[in-house]
């Protein structure tokens, strides 16, 4: 007989693979975090997929999971993330009921709430003892020894954070910014600056609001003309404003025109007799809205038309500083001093003197040079050194009382 095939009947038979009995449908796999698991159901089929189709594929690609060490289709792992590998059967793919009644357990014991994973608490205990041990370092750790700062540097050249700061006398620094001016080839016609620097505190946590204010300076040093707008309804004052080099005059006419930005001036002045119906202005002019605090309400027209019209303004700026301009450069040292002293006397007049000065500090520049720190030392008004004397002779008294009692008895 002869035999058809690529082989013998006993080398097929040895060749041959048993017959593997079908398995059971199984469930299909479903998508879901930490690998493929099995979707609810009885062995329904994949949308799209006849019954009974599929079956061997299934049963392959779990047999092929299994022998890989517990992956699904694209080495995805079927055990879940973050937990240990007791919770898990020796193939991977089947999970443990322990690790839910231990959850549940604990979920009874803390009133509902369950505990974290023991990756987590470890965590958080390795998180705590090195915060812990952070902070005893920190407190252990001795403090850096600061070297203390000189006073005046030997050399010309030197590091400026190992000195302190130098302070000049106010003629000294004056004359400093001159000859800077003249180092430098700039021009000798700029404007000299300075830098005040304020104590707004006051009882507690009370501080002085921020002000703006005018001041007439004994020297002018520019030609600029301030633009005053007076408020009356009198005829004779409202032509006296006028010589007296009044902008703007008029009455209740001026308001819509104010409210409406179509008038606008640096100074608003007005009589008693106009000031209730100027109300509906306070939120618009709010610090300009004439008072007599800021001596712009008054019926001395002439005064203030004159005052405000050649006064020099400045305001507070971040709450604690003023910079404004005094002098030009090449004005004489006299007049530069006289106009500092005026505006420094002039701000401490906002804070009562029976608190610390308002002037902390005083920064003295021109355009094009570097701020000089200036010694207080006689720039701020005496006021504290007179009422120290005026307590010392009260005191005084009081004490010479009971020994002309004492005598005369």
């Amino acid at each position: 007989m002869l035999l058809r095939g690529r082989g013998t009947s006993s080398a097929r038979s040895a060749t041959r693979q048993p017959r593997v009995r079908p398995e059971a449908p199984l469930r299909p796999l479903k998508e879901r975090a930490g690998g493929f698991w099995p979707a609810p159901g009885n062995g329904s089929p994949l949308p799209g997929q006849r019954a009974g189709a599929g079956t061997r594929a299934t049963s392959e690609r779990q047999a092929r999971a299994r022998r890989v060490g517990g992956t699904a289709l694209g080495g995805t792992p079927l055990k879940s993330p973050g937990l240990p590998e007791r919770f898990f059967s020796a193939s991977g793919s089947e999970f443990r009921g322990e690790w839910f009644r231990r959850r549940t357990r604990a979920a009874r014991q803390n009133g509902g709430a369950q505990r974290p994973l023991p990756v987590a608490r470890a965590a958080k205990k390795d998180a705590q003892k090195s915060r812990q041990e952070k902070v005893k370092e920190h407190k252990e750790k001795p403090l850096p020894r600061r070297r203390p700062l000189m006073s005046k540097p030997v050399d010309d050249v030197y590091l400026t954070w190992l000195y302190r700061r130098p302070s000049y006398g106010l003629e000294q620094a004056v004359g400093m910014l001159k000859r800077f001016q003249e180092l430098d080839f700039t021009h000798p016609k700029q404007f000299v600056y300075i830098n005040v620097f304020l104590d707004m505190a006051l009882h507690k946590k009370k501080k002085v609001d921020p002000f703006s204010s005018g001041v007439a300076l004994p020297h002018r040093f520019t030609d600029e003309v301030n633009k005053v707008l007076v408020f009356t309804e009198n005829e004779q004052e409202a032509e006296a404003a006028r010589e007296h080099g009044a902008a703007i005059v008029g009455g209740v006419e001026l308001i819509k025109w104010i409210l409406e930005d179509e008038i606008q001036a640096d100074f608003y002045v007005a009589v008693p007799a106009i000031i209730p119906k100027l109300i509906p202005l306070r939120n618009k002019l709010r610090k300009k809205y004439p008072s007599t605090k800021r001596n712009s309400l008054g019926s001395d027209i002439p005064r203030m038309v004159q005052f405000f019209r050649e006064c020099h303004e400045y305001s507070v700026e971040d709450e604690s500083v003023i910079k404004t301009r005094i002098a030009r450069l090449d004005m004489p040292t006299e007049h530069i001093i006289a106009n500092l002293k005026t505006i420094v006397q002039d701000i401490c007049t906002f804070k009562p003197s029976n608190f610390d000065p308002i002037v902390q500090r005083l920064v003295i520049r021109s355009s094009t040079s570097e701020g000089l720190l200036l010694n207080l030392d006689g720039i701020l008004p005496q006021v504290e050194k007179a009422e120290e004397k005026e307590e010392e002779d009260a005191a005084d008294e009081d004490q010479q009382k009971p020994a002309q009692e004492s005598v005369s008895t």
